[in-house]
C-alpha cells in the first residue's frame, strides 16, 4: 500500500515546473490575447482578494484574456458577463489552469 502511494506521489511531481506549478498553470498575466483559463489560486492578501473577488475574479471562474495594453502594464479579461481591467502585478498573482482560446461568440 505505501508503495502505490509514493508511485502516485511521484507521477503527481511529474506535472510540475520548477516552480511548483503544474505544467499548464500559468499566471493570468502570462495568457496571451483570447487565451482562457479557470482560476485556480489567487496569491495576494486579503485586501486585494476582497476587492478580485468583488468584481468576480474567485476561484473556479473562467476568464479570457481581451486585450494586454502596450506596454504589459494592464491586462483586460472578461469573467462571466463583465470586462474587468487588472494591474499587471494583480493579475501575476493569478494562478491560471489554461484551458485554450475562447472560440465562443
Amino acid at each position: 500500500m505505501g508503495r502505490n502511494a509514493h508511485a502516485t506521489d511521484s507521477n503527481n511531481n511529474l506535472n510540475k515546473n520548477n516552480n511548483g506549478q503544474k505544467e499548464n498553470n500559468l499566471k493570468l498575466n502570462e495568457l496571451k490575447k483570447g487565451e482562457r483559463g479557470e482560476i485556480i489560486r489567487i496569491d495576494a492578501d486579503k485586501t486585494l482578494r476582497d476587492r478580485l473577488s468583488s468584481f468576480g475574479i474567485v476561484r473556479g471562474e473562467l476568464v479570457t484574456v481581451v486585450e494586454h495594453s502596450l506596454a504589459k502594464q494592464t491586462i483586460e479579461i472578461e469573467i462571466g458577463t463583465s470586462l474587468v481591467v487588472l494591474r499587471a502585478n494583480e493579475a501575476e498573482k493569478i494562478e491560471i489552469d489554461k484551458k485554450g482560446e475562447n472560440n465562443e461568440s
